[in-house]
């Protein structure tokens, strides 16, 4: 949620950049949004055995390095911006699908979808919950958006960590 929501006001706010403009960049998110979980679906199924874990986790990884990356590429230099816009959609969206197959992992058949609707309401918990972490964290200091990519880089790096301890 955070490059969502914030993302177009980090270009706003930081590069000063009219709507239009700011649209026009951050139209890299949605791309590689539409890419990533088909992608990933392919990867995991052919590369990997259906070991969704290390999808997530390879996934996870890259998305960290691309957001941290983000946020210390200055926003003038429009076209690294747009491509590392399109890594994070690609590959933390790229995430759903192996996501949600893996909660079928857990969980018997006849449960699949209440498993994957309880996944997706605590996504979205989570989506508010970063809404006031982000906002505070830019308040208390003033405007540090490095701050904020490294933030949600640490979040998906947790992650990370977590799908490693899987191994499913």
């Amino acid at each position: 949620f955070f490059f969502i929501i914030w993302i177009p006001l980090y270009y706003s706010e930081v590069g000063g950049f009219p709507l239009e403009k700011v649209a026009l960049i951050c139209l890299a998110l949605p791309v590689g949004m539409s890419f990533g979980p088909v992608v990933a679906g392919w990867i995991s199924d052919k590369f990997f055995k259906a070991k969704k874990y290390l999808v997530i986790v390879v996934f996870l990884s890259i998305s960290a390095i691309s957001t941290l990356t983000l946020g210390f590429v200055p926003v003038a230099k429009v076209t690294w911006n747009g491509i590392l816009l399109f890594l994070v959609g690609f590959f933390v969206y790229g995430l759903q699908g192996p996501i949600y197959a893996l909660s079928a992992d857990f969980v018997g058949r006849d449960q699949i979808g209440t498993a994957a609707g309880i996944m997706n309401s605590a996504s979205y918990i989570i989506g508010a919950l970063q809404g006031i972490t982000i906002g505070t964290a830019l308040t208390l200091s003033k405007g540090n958006w490095r701050l904020a990519f490294t933030l949600v880089a640490i979040i998906q790096l947790i992650g990370t960590g977590t799908a490693w301890k899987i191994k499913r």
